[in-house]
């Protein structure tokens, strides 16, 4: 009987690890509507949300806006491969606009065309709607989907190749005459493309753009009006969505552009150039007051309708109050500082590049953010944030900021730190920070990476991942985890980073240059319950590598009884540092540690550090007041870098953006220490930026002469 008993408890126990995913029942909608998805999951699973195998969303949450009737499979996979899945049925609604779909057959890239060079080819296949199709030209990547709007800058016969996810293959030719002649063609076929960014606001520049509805209306802009984009961005909304296709060449505006649900603003790339530039007028001159909206300083060039209204010509009234499937890419946004400054300073609020507000799904991609005196991208209140594989460069304050999201990857981005963090995340949940190379190329600016409450209104941020990022040369600490409030970072993991030279402004100090102590150069965390720091390379910091301190946080059982203050020595907080190369800790005047416990009258950290490297930190391994095994740890090995030397100098790592190019290669050749540290793949990955810095930053700043 004890075994039978003992049986059905292992059959259950075991049906319910198998049946731990839950992507929700089915659901039906009308067209127009969003269907809320929401996954019963544990909360140590990585959840991901796949339409046709494309990701559209990370975490337990899902907002699923189509733009067509039907019925969606959605499916659901956790991080230990566990999948499930959800249909949502869209009905039509009478006033809806429905994108028309193709029918089921064989992939067919269309006819040949012959067109006069100037001029654009639309190409439209015919695929089945479970297909993805890739647009290719000598084998280099044009465009994804149905669609592919082809403009060559010479004359010449292109052939098109187009391929589809189940390998059927398809091609067609594209004839280029001159543009007097439709007959005489030059089968140079050359494809080079130009970017010219830098071209002066002349007010005499032509500019075409291409917009495909989703009710399948096509309309293209041709003109010297620098109102071009807004004007092409309404036709989209009025048409329920689509995409805006800005063609190669420098767009100068000179109003505020809005973009819409269900809207793609893209421009054009070519060999991995992008050839498709928004820029501010020179001395654009917008007041505080926007549009009837009040801005803290001059208004972002790029937003989203969020609650307020925006009129046009006095003939449209636009009130999108809930956006959502808002997607921008291939383009360099400039913000034109240089002709911004005769009313203006570098700052928060001088005409931030991209400013948005309740809205779910937004993807930006491949874009060049650049010259602004403000924020590159700013998003506040959403859910479903992907910021990918972009670039930030001269910017005047924070490159990525973002605050209370929910559910927010930021992967494969360049950020150059030059005022402000590059990546500054206040309240939320569900965070991925990964894959970035930050630096700066001057001795200005803040952290790295900074995920703080301070303007959250006490909203819990929870969750958090950072991993294989390559943080470098910044003013402050590489990575920031603080909180001005009375509520801390409930669960945050670093793990795989490497962070070194950073701490490179002597003045990083102010906050505690009263004390012995000294913020930490490579990670500073103030105010959690549990984080956990694995197979980080720290080298050459100026201030502790890690720096803990749990000063601001006090329990909300205890907000109203200051009495049991003293109770909360008692409570258990975790920091759990493990498999951790930490090399070379230095400062000048201050007491500085691989690990820095800093002492605070009501909170006690439980600390456990293992299998750990330490070598050459100036004040020793650890604090006085941390306790850690010998037995568990290197405290005192050389990591046998294969060329990293610790520095004799701290001006060795600041005042020399210059020496950034120079080769540190942290490969561990002892192999006692094989598993401790970053992984080699990131290694590799932090040369290969080495070599190239120098080039990187001549083509960033060309007038630094470097």
């Amino acid at each position: 009987m004890i075994l039978i008993e003992r049986t059905i408890l292992i059959i259950l126990l075991y049906t319910s690890m198998i049946f731990a995913l839950d992507a929700g029942a089915d659901q039906q909608i009308k067209l127009g509507e969003t269907a809320y998805l929401k996954a019963k999951a544990p909360d140590s699973l990585e959840l991901t949300w796949k339409i046709n195998n494309e990701t559209y969303a990370y975490g337990k949450e899902f907002y699923f806006s189509p733009n067509k009737k039907g019925s969606f499979r959605i499916d659901l996979f956790s991080s230990n491969n566990e999948h499930d899945s959800v249909t949502i049925t869209v009905e039509r609604d009478e006033n809806s606009i429905e994108k028309p779909s193709s029918p089921d057959i064989t992939i067919n890239a269309g006819a040949d065309q012959k067109i006069k060079l100037g001029e654009t080819a639309y190409l439209k296949a015919k695929a089945s709607d479970s297909l993805d199709l890739t647009w290719k030209i000598n084998n280099d990547t044009y465009a994804y989907g149905k669609e592919f709007y082809f403009s060559p800058n010479s004359k010449g016969i292109f052939t098109i190749d187009l391929f589809a996810s189940n390998n059927e293959h398809d091609t067609l030719q594209v004839i280029v005459g001159d543009i007097n002649s439709t007959t005489e063609v030059d089968d140079t076929n050359s494809t080079n493309g130009t970017d010219d960014s830098n071209k002066t606001d002349d007010g005499n520049i032509t500019n075409t753009i291409l917009v495909t509805a989703n009710d399948g209306q096509v309309k293209e802009y041709t003109s010297k009006n620098r109102n071009i984009i807004s004007n092409a961005l309404e036709y989209a909304h009025l048409h329920g969505g689509g995409k805006v296709h800005l063609k190669g060449g420098v767009f100068f505006i000179d109003d505020q552009l809005i973009i819409f649900s269900d809207t793609v603003l893209e421009g054009e790339v070519k060999n991995s150039q992008l050839l498709t530039t928004i820029k501010l007028k020179d001395y654009a001159k917008w007041s505080g007051i926007y549009d009837g909206v009040s801005w803290a300083g001059n208004p972002p060039l790029i937003i989203n309708p969020a609650n307020r209204e925006k009129m046009k010509d006095n003939t449209h009234v636009f009130n999108d109050s809930s956006n959502s499937n808002i997607t921008i890419k291939n383009l360099i946004i400039d913000g034109n500082r240089e002709n911004q400054r005769e009313s203006n300073s570098a700052g928060n609020g001088c005409y931030p590049l991209v400013y948005f507000e309740k809205v779910n799904n937004t993807h930006v991609s491949n874009i060049k953010m650049i010259d602004s005196l403000s924020d590159g991208i700013t998003i506040i209140d959403g859910n479903n944030t992907i910021i990918e594989s972009s670039t930030f460069q001269n910017l005047g304050h924070s490159a990525v900021m973002l605050v209370e999201l929910t559910h927010s990857v930021i992967d494969n981005n360049i950020i150059d730190v030059r005022s402000n963090s590059g990546i500054r995340f206040f309240g939320g949940s569900n965070i991925h920070i990964k894959n970035n190379y930050i630096f700066s190329s001057i001795d200005e600016g803040n952290y790295g990476i900074q995920v703080s409450h301070a303007y959250s209104g006490g909203i819990i941020m929870n969750n958090v991942l950072i991993e294989n990022n390559i943080i470098r040369h910044v003013p402050y600490a590489g990575i920031a985890l603080y909180s001005n409030s009375d509520r801390d970072i409930a669960h945050a993991t670093i793990r795989n980073n490497i962070i070194y030279e950073c701490g490179a402004k002597p003045e990083n100090l102010a906050l505690f240059s009263n004390t012995k102590h000294q913020e930490a150069g490579g990670i500073n965390i103030q105010s959690f319950k549990s984080v956990k720091i694995l197979n980080n390379t720290f080298f050459n910091n100026r201030g502790s590598a890690i720096w803990i301190d749990n000063r601001y946080y006090i329990p909300e059982d205890t907000q109203d009884n200051w009495d049991n203050l003293d109770s909360l020595d008692k409570l258990e907080k975790s920091a759990i540092i493990k498999n951790n190369i930490i090399v070379g800790s230095l400062s000048e005047k201050k007491e500085v540690y691989g690990i820095e416990k800093r002492l605070t009258d009501y909170i006690g950290t439980k600390i456990v550090a293992e299998n750990n490297l330490f070598w050459g930190n100036k004040s020793g391994a650890v604090s006085d007041n941390i306790n850690i095994s010998s037995s568990k740890n290197y405290l005192d090995s050389d990591p046998e870098f294969e060329n990293a030397s610790i520095y004799s100098n701290l001006k060795d790592i600041f005042y020399y953006p210059e020496a950034l190019d120079k080769e540190i290669n942290f490969k561990v050749n002892n192999s006692k220490y094989q598993n401790i540290g970053a992984s080699n793949t990131l290694i590799e990955k932090n040369n290969a930026f080495a070599e190239q810095y120098t080039e990187l930053i001549k083509h960033m700043f060309p007038y630094r002469g470097i």
